[in-house]
């Protein structure tokens, strides 16, 4: 019996997860075709073949639905980097690890995410249709890069490597906010590249390094692709 019943919870979980994930596709594409605001909780129920009830057992709204659809857009992209990023700063032919990953330059992990992030995020068409929404995008946005900046930039900290210039309370709201300004403007004169290059210089700025010590690091040297 307890075997039968787990089954049956496993079956029910999936199904949910199936049912969740179908409102978010339909959010986000219904999003790229309409607009924030044009798009409303039943577009979405009617999208995804389920009851209005249906939908209001998942989400709270069409905000709450559409902010979770963009964040795991988003958490691809971080994955994607983060990824990438390891196995750039691992050395050829050797095995993952932490203990490689500590060894290589915090600072330059964290540009090169900080700087891939920005362009992914900066070139997405979802996010123009979203500046007119900061509070999404900013709830979408910093939950999807947070946990590997985080632990990078602790691990620096830990290293001597960063000294922060203020303590983290303050500079989350000051980055991510400030993070959303710039995705914003960037948008707007179509300059994506150059200010990647620009919010990368700043997070280490914010995280205590010099000018000098910047343009030191291999990211901005340009010998790491």
């Amino acid at each position: 019996m307890k075997e039968t019943n787990t089954s049956s919870e496993n079956r029910f979980t999936r199904k949910k997860n199936k049912t969740r994930a179908a409102l978010m596709a339909i959010a986000v594409e219904l999003l790229d075709k309409k607009g924030f605001d044009a798009v409303t909780a039943d577009d979405i129920a009617e999208g995804a073949d389920v009851g209005r009830r249906t939908f209001y057992n998942y989400f709270e709204g069409k905000g709450e639905c559409i902010t979770a659809a963009v964040n795991a857009r988003f958490e691809g992209y971080a994955q994607f980097h983060a990824d990438r990023i390891t196995t750039l700063f691992t050395a050829p032919d050797t095995a993952v690890s932490d203990t490689d990953t500590l060894h290589a330059d915090s600072a330059d992990i964290v540009a090169s995410m900080a700087s891939a992030m920005f362009q992914s995020i900066a070139n997405d068409p979802i996010t123009e249709k979203l500046t007119a929404h900061p509070h999404i995008l900013n709830n979408a946005i910093t939950e999807s890069q947070r946990d590997f900046l985080t632990a990078n930039i602790a691990n620096g900290v830990m290293t001597g490597r960063f000294k922060p210039m203020t303590s983290p309370q303050i500079a989350e709201p000051i980055t991510s906010w400030g993070f959303i300004g710039l995705i914003i403007a960037s948008i707007g004169r179509q300059s994506q590249a150059e200010d990647a290059t620009e919010w990368a210089r700043f997070i280490l700025t914010m995280i205590g390094l010099s000018h000098q010590e910047i343009d030191a690091i291999s990211f901005f040297k340009g010998s790491k692709k």
